[in-house]
């Protein structure tokens, strides 16, 4: 997704849009594919990738934490659903 298009679906200007994308970029959740166009992760990666950063950022061990493994599991549907109805017309 462009940033405009995340502008806009966030109902903020670009410059807003941007910083929260980048952010979350930081917190290991989406990527950057191209200045300012950003992808999803599936959502047991970020989800995991989100859970190890903040173990570091506490300074706790990282072990196995089935709530996050479950929240990636149950938002696994919505994000296909997400992915597939975006690419058809």
């Amino acid at each position: 997704m462009d940033i405009n298009t995340i502008s806009n679906l966030l109902g903020c200007n670009t410059d807003r849009a941007c910083k929260v994308a980048r952010s979350l970029v930081d917190k290991g959740m989406i990527i950057e594919i191209a200045e300012d166009k950003f992808e999803s992760l599936h959502p047991r990666f970020a989800a995991t990738n989100r859970y190890r950063r903040w173990c570091q950022e506490q300074g706790i061990p990282l072990k196995k934490n089935l709530r996050v493994d479950n929240i990636g599991i149950v938002l696994e549907r919505p994000y296909e659903d997400a992915r597939t109805t975006a690419d058809k017309p």
